[in-house]
């Protein structure tokens, strides 16, 4: 894993192996990014929030607190998924899109 200059990773939270966060991010407390997942520069992933294995979230996005991002997902650059979302396996929320709270996407859907 790598961690960008700049970034935190809060306490209990695990970056797994092959991650990487990138410059200036922040992974809230109690949150997993999953092995092989990339966290772009200026990101965040809010508190007990998870990035399933080999998914992608944009530069500039951000994960509400509790949140759910599927393996091998792709949040846009600039996005925001709401607090308590679930975007499901395989899908894809385009750039600048706003997922609202407590909102589901499915599994391999295209949002935005």
């Amino acid at each position: 894993s790598r961690v960008g200059r700049g970034s935190r990773v809060g306490r209990g939270s695990r970056v797994g192996r092959g991650s990487r966060v990138g410059l200036g991010s922040f992974v809230g407390r109690g949150s997993l990014v999953g092995r092989g997942s990339l966290v772009g520069r200026g990101s965040r992933v809010g508190l007990g929030s998870l990035v399933g294995r080999g998914s992608r979230v944009g530069r500039g996005s951000r994960v509400g607190r509790g949140s759910l991002v599927g393996r091998g997902s792709l949040v846009g650059r600039g996005s925001r998924v709401g607090r308590g979302s679930f975007v499901g396996r395989g899908s894809l929320v385009g750039l600048g899109s706003f997922v609202g709270r407590g909102s589901r996407v499915g599994r391999g859907s295209l949002f935005g």
